[in-house]
């Protein structure tokens, strides 16, 4: 289920936070910081850690909420197998956070978003630097497909049609073509029905070794992800 609202009314597949040892929570969490930026990651977990203090604000004010407010009450999925050549995806759920992320063997990374009203830049119409950062960061994620990491060195973003809110969008990242320290991508935001929102073309170089080996040591489960 791609929805940002509360278990409660979008019940999620997979296992929650609060069903886990740490050392699973941890190992879970770090997905994000593969499938997201730095930004976006830190964000998702500020919004997952604000369940407490918004707790305390609704009991000091008296307010009732037909639903449970807690950090561990997000659930993570993984769909399919990580290790085979089948297409896979893995999804992270919970009051104000869906993301979720399909990979499918061959040149392409796939990806479901629903983006909340929050994010609108014109009422009921997905702010445009929203729709430019969804394709930044999934074009460039097509170098986990080489076991390499790359970093934005150009985009060229071309708006087709207001992205609504609160619907789903699919957003995709393709290599189109590979040379000498550098890797060309091409993206589309998408309606589930196929009509096209907003297409990018860029140009993504390798992630420096130090900064990769820096993130491996702090992650060294993901040694064969981050070095080919």
């Amino acid at each position: 289920v791609w929805d940002y609202r509360p278990p409660e009314n979008t019940p999620r597949n997979g296992l929650r936070l609060i069903n886990m040892t740490p050392e699973q929570q941890r190992k879970a969490l770090a997905l994000l910081d593969i499938g997201l930026s730095t930004r976006g990651a830190r964000q998702v977990r500020q919004i997952i850690d604000l369940e407490i203090p918004l707790l305390m604000q609704e009991q000091a004010d008296g307010r009732v909420t037909p639903f449970i407010r807690h950090p561990e009450h997000y659930s993570v999925c993984v769909l399919g197998d990580p290790s085979g050549r089948a297409p896979w995806a893995w999804h992270v759920g919970g009051h104000h956070v869906g993301v979720h992320f399909t990979f499918v063997d061959g040149d392409r990374i796939v990806a479901d978003y629903v983006p909340s009203e929050r994010f609108q830049g014109f009422p009921g119409v997905l702010h445009g630097g929203v729709l430019a950062t969804m394709l930044d960061e999934t074009m460039s994620r097509t170098g986990a497909l080489r076991r390499q990491w790359l970093m934005t060195g150009k985009l060229d973003v071309r708006y087709r049609r207001p992205a609504p809110v609160d619907q789903p969008l699919r957003v995709w990242g393709e290599i189109a073509r590979e040379r000498s320290g550098a890797v060309d991508a091409i993206g589309a935001v998408e309606l589930l029905d196929g009509t096209v929102l907003a297409d990018a073309r860029g140009m993504f170089l390798p992630m420096p070794d130090a900064l990769a080996n820096a993130t491996v040591d702090q992650y060294p489960e993901f040694v064969n992800y981050w070095q080919s």
